[in-house]
């Protein structure tokens, strides 16, 4: 008969396995963890208006001073020069215009435009005093106040600037830039309120200059008036005599204002809205982040992969891109984009850390150590570096390299002494190398820091049992009970050990308490069929069958419930419904073992039904299977000796 168990060795090795999966995915998490802040600081750059910065189309304009009835030849050549770019040969022709003439309305051009070529030049001081001889011949002259206020303004003296605007629309009211001017200076001086005045006069005088009344919605945002602000951007976006790029902006402030939100659905139709109106990096790169954040990755994909068409050189889309073909399983995908933030970025850690995961994942061991070390020679945190040498340690265990691994294990404990992971796969490894004593000690330790951590209790009681100490194991187990009393685990382990070791009504107490903590289907089948089996090796067949029906009702793919219900029938002499389920259970997947127990068991029925021939042949199969298999061999001479008794 055989009980259905895990074996010691193959449950260590998943054990083993599933424990360096959590370590990845605890490394992945940690990963995208840094690199979601960047992403987070990505979004925050791209996904919020910097109104100050970007949004405000209309800033500050001087103008180039024109006055149709200066008739003077160095003035009109001096203008056309400087319109040209011939900065310097303007300057001399201005200069020249107020050497030769005393004409009031000829110094006063020149004034003025020598101011403006003292002001790019950041000659401010000089443009104010050139302006100001300009306003001593024509003191109420609008276009001199203007310009007046822009440099002003770059001189950072706003109560000036306001003045000088205030004055200038005062003499021209008529003068759209002046009122754009003012309203931009309050803009930035956070005075919304002014702002948005001034911008409402300037679309009032040319009410089809949407950058004013975009302006003044932007304004509104400032001022809290949302509705207002939101009701003015949907004319805009949707007015179809807007220049594109307006209509556009429009609909990229609400998609940011609704994100900004939380409404990341409204946020997403305004940001493709804006897309359709006009083809631009930032909008796909927005959408792409919304798609993200509502776990739209496909989507989010596609919107990234367009923005890196228009600017394939921004580093938080390749980063983005990176990240999305990790999280589809592209890791060659992946990889493209992460080499190249390798070589274009000063701080690597982060990449490096990632590729080592990826090559890890990709069963390319030494790619991985290869990062990994790479990693430890950039400028890592402190927990960054422990997770490198937890990392580095798994690659030389599963390269069965111990030394290598005990090495970075001992270093990550260096950085973290009371990090029970590091204790854990300490312990694994000195587990699978059978130096019990060393595992025992490491997982002691682990237990000392989380003396409720399941995990390691566990992996101690099973230590006891690849040592063999079985009654300290099941003191282990007891204790563990105790502490976790809903743990199906502890109990499942525990009655299997009472099996192996022939105590049958304890293994029988702890599998029938299980069946009333309602587990799992995958535990309550084995449940039902160890029953049957410790029934069946007790002679009460129709319970055993009954245990079993129940098994088979909850897994009809398991071969050993079909093979131990063969073996029930075997020995209750029902030996035609043996060999129909014995037969069924070789129609299902099994490894050799179990085929040759149960072309071992066929043999048996066919020798109690006098067939030595077939008999002979299914024991010359299972030794195939198993050619340690005595109890075969043995039945074989039994039968060869009855071919050879007369």
């Amino acid at each position: 008969m055989v009980l259905k168990i895990t074996k010691l060795k193959k449950s260590l090795k998943r054990i083993i396995k599933d424990y360096y999966l959590v370590i990845i995915a605890t490394v992945v998490i940690l990963v995208f963890f840094i690199l979601g802040i960047n992403f987070i600081i990505s979004l925050h750059k791209k996904g919020q208006p910097s109104f100050q910065e970007k949004f405000v189309i209309i800033s500050f304009n001087k103008v180039l001073y024109i006055d149709k009835n200066v008739k003077h030849p160095d003035i009109s050549e001096a203008i056309k020069s400087y319109e040209s770019g011939f900065v310097e040969k303007a300057k001399f022709l201005f200069n020249a215009a107020l050497q030769k003439s005393k004409h009031p309305d000829v110094k006063k051009v020149a004034y003025v435009n020598l101011a403006n070529i003292f002001d790019d030049n950041g000659d401010y001081e000089l443009a104010i005093e050139y302006l100001k001889k300009a306003n001593t011949l024509a003191p109420r002259d609008g276009i001199i106040y203007h310009n007046m206020g822009i440099v002003y303004k770059h001189l950072k003296d706003n109560k000036n600037s306001i003045l000088a605007f205030e004055k200038a629309i005062h003499y021209n009211r008529k003068f759209v830039k002046s009122y754009l001017s003012l309203a931009s200076l309050y803009f930035y001086m956070n005075d919304f309120k002014r702002s948005y005045k001034y911008y409402e006069k300037a679309s009032k005088l040319n009410p089809r200059l949407y950058e004013a009344l975009y302006n003044a919605a932007i304004c509104q945002f400032k001022m809290n008036h949302f509705e207002k602000g939101i009701e003015q951007l949907e004319k805009i976006m949707n007015s179809q005599s807007v220049t594109p790029k307006v209509r556009a902006e429009s609909a990229k402030i609400l998609g940011t204002h609704y994100t900004g939100k939380g409404d990341h659905e409204k946020g997403l139709y305004y940001f493709k809205k804006a897309s359709e109106i006009y083809q631009d990096f930032d909008l796909y790169y927005r959408t792409g982040v919304l798609y993200t954040l509502m776990g739209n990755y496909q989507q989010a994909m596609e919107s990234f992969k367009k923005a890196y068409l228009l600017n394939e050189n921004d580093l938080d889309t390749i980063r983005q891109l990176a990240e999305l073909y990790y999280r589809f399983g592209d890791y060659d995908g992946s990889l493209k984009y992460y080499k190249y933030l390798l070589d274009t970025q000063k701080v690597k850690s982060e990449v490096l850390l990632t590729m080592g995961e990826i090559y890890y994942k990709k069963g390319q061991y030494a790619d991985a150590v290869e990062y990994y070390k790479k990693a430890l020679d950039v400028s890592l945190t402190p927990d960054q570096s422990k997770i490198v040498h937890v990392n580095l340690g798994n690659l030389y265990s599963t390269m069965n390299d111990y030394d290598n691994a005990l090495e970075h294990y001992q270093k990550a404990l260096e950085l973290d002494n009371l990090d029970i992971n590091v204790y854990y796969n300490m312990g694994v490894l000195n587990l699978n190398s059978k130096k019990y004593l060393l595992a025992l000690e490491n997982f002691k330790k682990a237990l000392e820091i989380a003396p409720s951590n399941l995990r390691i209790h566990l992996l101690l009681a099973r230590t006891y049992l690849a040592m063999n100490e079985r009654d300290k194991a099941i003191v282990a187990y007891s204790h563990m009970i105790e502490k976790f009393p809903k743990e199906v685990t502890v109990y499942f382990e525990l009655a299997t050990l009472y099996y192996k070791l022939t105590k049958y009504d304890q293994a029988r107490h702890y599998y029938e308490k299980i069946i009333n903590m309602d587990p799992e289907k995958d535990i309550l089948y084995k449940v039902y069929l160890n029953l049957g089996v410790i029934l069946n090796n007790e002679k009460k067949y129709q319970q055993a069958l009954e245990m079993l029906k129940q098994a088979y009702s909850l897994n009809q793919n398991d071969p050993y419930i079909n093979y131990n219900t063969g073996i029930v029938h075997l020995n209750n002499n029902n030996i035609d419904m043996a060999k129909d389920y014995l037969k069924k259970t070789l129609r299902l997947k099994s490894d050799d073992r179990l085929k040759a127990l149960v072309h071992l068991a066929l043999g048996n029925c066919y020798y109690y039904l006098k067939d030595n021939k077939q008999a002979k042949s299914e024991y010359d199969i299972a030794l195939k299977y198993d050619p340690k298999l005595t109890e075969a061999y043995f039945n074989l001479k039994v039968v060869k000796n009855s071919y050879e008794t007369p």
